[in-house]
């Protein structure tokens, strides 16, 4: 069965069905409010050394050794993709259809992030873009649903002016050298992103690769200071 039908077949069910929460199977609710407050939330720490930091930037102590490997200054997660119910969540966004649990993700992240801050220089959402056959394929982009979500808690801007040129996947193993010298993954139109705090919006970050490629895109148009908001990490 090819992904496009499996896609399809999901949207259907979707709209037909009850909606049933993606983790227990109740009905009424995508995510019911029992789940999410069964979620682990992660305090933001640096992803180097492990102490709190204040929205996962990396500390002072770090700061040298992190711009040495990546481009974007701190990782801010909702939560652990190893959480059962989370997972679930997610799963259920990514390859079942379920598109309004990205808004529900979404503001779950928002509320948690005016939690600790109530006042944040200019900032900005961009979501990481799929490339235009993977949209068209699943029907939406995950991390954009998941920023509509954050936007309507927070009343930040989205910007969608970030491009994914192709599908290549960085290697996790390979040094941020070479990492750098791969084929361009994104591409953003030349801008003045200098004063911005940009949240750059992801459901998993894993490894970073992906993260890091498109905060270099952001660093080429003038980006200064670039936070990765995911729902989870499995870093």
């Amino acid at each position: 069965m090819s992904f496009n039908f499996k896609n399809i077949l999901s949207h259907l069910e979707n709209q037909l069905l009850p909606t049933q929460c993606a983790a227990c199977g109740r009905n009424g609710s995508p995510l019911c409010p029992t789940c999410r407050a069964k979620i682990r939330n992660l305090k933001p720490i640096c992803q180097l050394c492990g102490r709190p930091s204040f929205l996962g930037l990396f500390c002072p102590n770090c700061q040298k050794q992190a711009q040495t490997q990546y481009a974007f200054n701190g990782i801010f997660s909702y939560g652990y993709y190893s959480d059962p119910i989370l997972r679930a969540a997610l799963r259920a966004l990514k390859y079942q259809g379920v598109r309004n649990l990205g808004i529900i993700l979404g503001k779950m992240w928002g509320r948690k992030i005016l939690s600790q801050v109530q006042k944040i220089k200019l900032p900005l959402l961009i979501p990481i873009p799929l490339h235009p056959r993977r949209q068209r394929a699943r029907g939406f982009n995950q991390s954009l649903e998941i920023a509509k979500g954050i936007a309507t808690i927070t009343n930040w801007p989205i910007s969608t002016e970030l491009k994914r040129l192709s599908h290549q996947t960085p290697s996790a193993h390979n040094s941020y050298q070479a990492r750098i010298k791969q084929k361009k993954i994104f591409f953003h139109q030349p801008a003045d992103l200098q004063d911005w705090t940009i949240f750059l919006v992801d459901d998993i970050i894993t490894t970073g690769a992906t993260a890091n490629h498109a905060s270099q895109a952001l660093r080429q148009v003038g980006a200064k200071d670039i936070i990765i908001a995911s729902i989870a990490q499995s870093l």
